[in-house]
């Protein structure tokens, strides 16, 4: 507590900074077709979004799963 009885106010100047950054990148990616993403908003999360929304391709093509299915037949059946 402080003098005035007010505890936990100190983050209140931080408090917009995560919205105007979700925000941002939602704005970047609306070109390609992205109208949303969540948080946490992750490298993976921005990849996925981009990929799946349609967009412009650009880039190297996704990356592989494992467990196959189609156009990706995983691992052989002798390994």
């Amino acid at each position: 507590m402080n003098p005035l009885g007010a505890k936990g106010v100190g983050e209140a100047g931080t408090v917009g900074a995560l919205p105007a950054l979700m925000n941002a990148v939602n704005d970047a990616l609306a070109p390609l077709g992205v109208r949303h993403l969540d948080m946490p908003l992750t490298p993976e999360r921005v990849w996925r979004a981009v990929r799946s929304a349609g967009g412009p391709r650009h880039g190297p093509p996704d990356p592989p799963t494992l467990g196959g299915g189609p156009g990706n037949p995983g691992r052989p059946s002798s390994c």
